[in-house]
């Protein structure tokens, strides 16, 4: 376990300048079980919490939502020769990056062209999440998160109206909200999506009841 962890490091990208933070090589055999890496631009911190004997937990601040992501994972997934990238779950945009220095280049190499692509010039503020926005579902990763929850419940058997077996299932989607409806017995149920704060906490959903 002490080889690996010299070769292990752990880069996350500041949501405020958009730099790749990353930790020296042999960061993690340092003592403690708390430790912090801070941009440079002093706008962003990510840590990582790793008691002896127990599950590493890493928070890392999101460019995208207006707060950090919460990661747990298991010490020898943490400490082994492969490479980890954690993505924020509203967007898929890769966060930080965990593993073998070589690996970790490369995934980042990676993202930075993926990156560039999804900003296609725009100024990396363009990709905040507008907690105020009432144009949240003209957002494609937003409508595709939420459209993908949807289908996940009906694929689960979470949806249910007043049809004997269930019914078969629809989805309208308009400005502000998204509307299920049942193809059998009409019942619906109307998803408000004005902002992405709503969207977010529509990504908790466990059932929709339609009436």
């Amino acid at each position: 376990m002490d080889n690996l962890k010299d070769q292990t490091v752990f880069a996350y990208r500041c949501p405020s300048c958009g730099y790749i933070v990353k930790s020296v090589n042999g960061i993690f055999s340092l003592s403690g079980s708390f430790f912090r890496l801070k941009c440079s631009c002093g706008e962003s911190v990510a840590s990582i919490e790793k008691p002896e004997g127990q599950n590493i937990t890493v928070t890392v601040p999101c460019m995208i939502c207006s707060y950090s992501h919460v990661y747990t994972m298991t010490r020898d997934a943490f400490f082994n020769n492969n490479v980890f990238v954690a993505n924020c779950p509203l967007s898929g945009v890769e966060l930080c990056f965990i593993g073998d220095e070589k690996q970790v280049d490369e995934a980042i190499e990676a993202s930075n062209e993926e990156l560039a692509s999804m900003l296609d010039g725009r100024d990396l503020s363009s990709l905040k999440a507008d907690e105020g926005s009432n144009t949240a579902l003209s957002d494609p990763m937003i409508f595709d998160m939420v459209r993908f929850v949807i289908d996940d419940l009906n694929a689960e058997g979470k949806i249910h109206c007043d049809c004997e077996h269930e019914g078969e299932y629809s989805c309208d989607v308009f400005d502000e909200y998204i509307l299920v409806k049942c193809n059998k017995c009409l019942k619906q149920k109307k998803i408000n999506i004005v902002g992405t704060s709503q969207a977010l906490d529509f990504l908790e959903t466990d059932e929709l009841i339609l009436k």
